[in-house]
């Protein structure tokens, strides 16, 4: 069975076919996860011989911020 898709949702949204509401509201609280996720990323080629690379990212959807901290860490030339 294919995942819902975007349209699904706004369908749903549309027409107030929605599921019922919790019976006990969740709660938030922030989160930074960007150190986690940059030893994560660096783990690819940590202790690999690396030469200076050129990376080009689209930096849509907030990567920007990891991109660059990434690209500091690690011996690349970047462009974004």
């Amino acid at each position: 069975m294919p995942t819902p898709g975007l349209q699904t949702y706004a369908r749903l949204i549309e027409t107030g076919d929605l599921p019922p509401k919790a019976a006990k509201p969740g709660t938030e609280r922030p989160l930074d996860i960007q150190a986690k996720y940059l030893e994560h990323l660096l783990s690819y080629v940590k202790g690999a011989p690396l030469r200076k690379l050129k990376v080009v990212v689209n930096p849509g959807n907030g990567g920007a911020g990891t991109h660059h901290r990434c690209a500091r860490a690690a011996p690349c030339r970047s462009s974004s």
